[in-house]
């Protein structure tokens, strides 16, 4: 028998997504996927005060200090932080610190690179809601070796609208001398020590090699400049961020600032997350040491005050249906039951604070506790910050009419007697808006069917037009159906009316 090879049938835009599939796992990208946000919280915070929405919780650490969040973003690269309230931060951003250099050996020893750019202040007003970008920059790899190449620069830190420079290589070169300085330029531009023959060429080591630049401070010499001193992190305990990469000259290393790099040794390598600039690795490698990498810091007093529930405490709700109201507050909360002997009956929507029973109340059937038709609880608005308020509140439960009657029904003027085929008026009224059928006799009267009454409170009237078409003793009745279909309807007493002949000629 001669086999058929059948076509596989794949579904539409398979082809693509496999192409795109090998293409991604050869070439080495995927397709990017929208950040989530990570709630990052803080040990010991079981409010939740400082818990952070991030793009990436890696290398974020969070501590609650008093009625203060501290945040600090240690790893290097760009994420997002969004904000749940309105925050004015105390900030400190540190850029990466640059490459410190080898020298050229046998003729001038190594210097130091230039720390990272820092910024500080009290007030970077951050929005509720609103991403903010954080960037923390890299301090820049171990580069150079025993010829004139220069080192590598630091990466720019970036929080929201601040951007602090990255601090600058080492040029490593007996002549290109920024601001007279031999070793890196920080990333605010001040320049560290100078080189001891300040860009004389000079052979055999005897020349001092320059020091790296710190932030905000200028060494002498082959001395590391001094950097920025912060206490964001812990009030009271300085911390050295951005200083430069001490040089090293001749068998010795120059002053080395806290933060920065030592030369001569494994130190070469600037600490992490305090933006130094690196150093001389001599005796330890034939490089100049790396940079440290930034960090970023905000602090902020977190929101300790309540929020104030602007609604009242006691609602009305009529019968018969679920409505009751809605709590309101100054700001957004989220709502919940607390506590309350009628709370079983009542559910509140945390989102909205709308109110409502599980079920109907029956004025008539009363479930709450004491049977009076008032239902007391205690409800609870949580702000955004973990902070809350309780408020007792009563719903009182109206009774409606859920049955309907009749005012009056009569004949016009209270007539006993009717003229046979002469028109007479019937008047009924009502409690309800309703719907009302007129018979006589069991029959109904003609164009006396499903008339509506019409009114306002308790009061809706209708008429009907009725000419007798026999004589005699005559039993007229109504029934009345409400519009609500929640009202039962009613019927009168019948009215007894006597049809009289004619006296005169039609």
């Amino acid at each position: 028998m001669k086999s058929i090879a059948r076509k596989r049938k794949f579904p539409k835009g398979f082809l693509f997504l496999l192409v795109s599939t090998v293409l991604s796992t050869s070439l080495g990208f995927i397709a990017p996927i929208p950040a989530i946000a990570v709630p990052v919280t803080a040990a010991g915070d079981s409010a939740g005060s400082c818990t952070q929405n991030v793009s990436d919780s890696a290398g974020i650490v969070v501590t609650k200090v008093g009625n203060d969040c501290v945040v600090q973003f240690k790893n290097t690269g760009s994420i997002t932080w969004t904000p749940s309230t309105n925050i004015s931060v105390r900030y400190l951003v540190v850029a990466g610190g640059g490459s410190g250099t080898r020298g050229y050996c046998g003729v001038y020893w190594g210097q130091g690179g230039g720390g990272g750019e820092v910024l500080t202040g009290d007030s970077l007003s951050l929005t509720a809601n609103v991403a903010v970008t954080v960037n923390v920059g890299s301090g820049a790899p171990r580069t150079g070796d025993c010829t004139e190449t220069p080192g590598s620069n630091g990466s720019n830190s970036v929080l929201s609208s601040l951007t602090a420079r990255g601090g600058k290589a080492s040029l490593n070169s007996r002549t290109s001398t920024p601001t007279g300085a031999w070793g890196g330029i920080s990333g605010n531009g001040n320049s560290g020590g100078n080189g001891g023959a300040n860009g004389v060429n000079c052979s055999g080591g005897s020349c001092g090699a320059g020091g790296g630049g710190g932030a905000g401070g200028t060494g002498s010499g082959f001395d590391a400049g001094q950097g920025i001193n912060s206490d964001i992190i812990s009030i009271g305990t300085n911390v050295m961020y951005g200083s430069g990469g001490a040089g090293w000259a001749g068998g010795s290393a120059g002053l080395t600032q806290s933060g920065g790099a030592t030369p001569g040794g494994s130190l070469c390598d600037a600490p992490e997350n305090r933006g130094g600039g690196g150093s001389d690795c001599n005796g330890h490698a034939a490089t100049g040491g790396k940079g440290g990498s930034g960090l970023i810091v905000v602090r902020y007093a977190f929101d300790v005050t309540a929020p104030t529930i602007t609604s009242s405490a006691n609602y009305s709700a009529q019968e018969n249906q679920t409505t009751v109201g809605t709590a309101t507050a100054n700001e957004t909360v989220t709502w919940s039951k607390v506590s309350g002997v009628d709370s079983a009956s009542v559910t509140i929507i945390s989102a909205t604070g709308v109110i409502t029973f599980n079920l109907s109340p029956d004025f008539e059937a009363p479930t709450d506790v004491g049977a009076n038709n008032v239902y007391n609880l205690t409800i609870r608005a949580t702000d955004t910050a973990g902070n809350t308020t309780d408020q007792a509140i009563a719903i009182t439960v109206i009774d409606v009419v859920d049955t309907s009657s009749f005012n009056s029904f009569s004949l016009a003027g209270a007539a006993t007697t009717a003229t046979f085929r002469t028109q007479i008026i019937i008047t009924a009224n009502v409690t309800v808006s309703s719907k009302i059928t007129f018979w006589v006799n069991g029959k109904v009267i003609p164009g006396c069917k499903n008339r509506t009454a019409s009114g306002s409170a308790s009061s809706f009237t209708v008429n009907c037009a009725w000419r007798p078409s026999r004589r005699g003793d005559l039993k007229i009745s109504a029934q009345a159906i409400p519009i609500s279909g929640s009202v039962t309807s009613s019927t009168p007493s019948p009215i007894s009316v006597r049809v009289l002949n004619r006296t005169g000629r039609r």
